[in-house]
């Protein structure tokens, strides 16, 4: 009975590990410095957002840009192709 519970405890934490490490490899963060500007890139490998210069952002989604913001103006994004999700239909 112990042995069976002690297996299924090993088995919670290997999934628990896994999913943990994964998620942990999807996750970006970078900060970058050039004469255009400082850009910090946030968010995970295909979802993200780009600041620029902290008051320009922009979200990418599956490698496009599908909404941008200038923090200086207000705090919504405007999403292209006038849809929430920045889909067009």
């Amino acid at each position: 009975m112990i042995f069976l519970l002690v297996l299924v405890l090993a088995v919670i934490i290997f999934v628990f590990y896994k999913k943990l490490k994964k998620s942990r490899q999807n996750k970006v963060f970078e900060h970058y410095s050039c004469e255009e500007g400082i850009f910090i890139v946030k968010g995970r490998r295909d979802n993200f957002k780009v600041k620029k210069n902290g008051n320009i952002e922009f979200v990418v989604k599956d490698g496009q840009i599908v909404a941008s913001r200038d923090l200086r103006i207000g705090k919504n994004f405007v999403y292209y192709g006038g849809t929430v999700d920045g889909i067009a239909k």
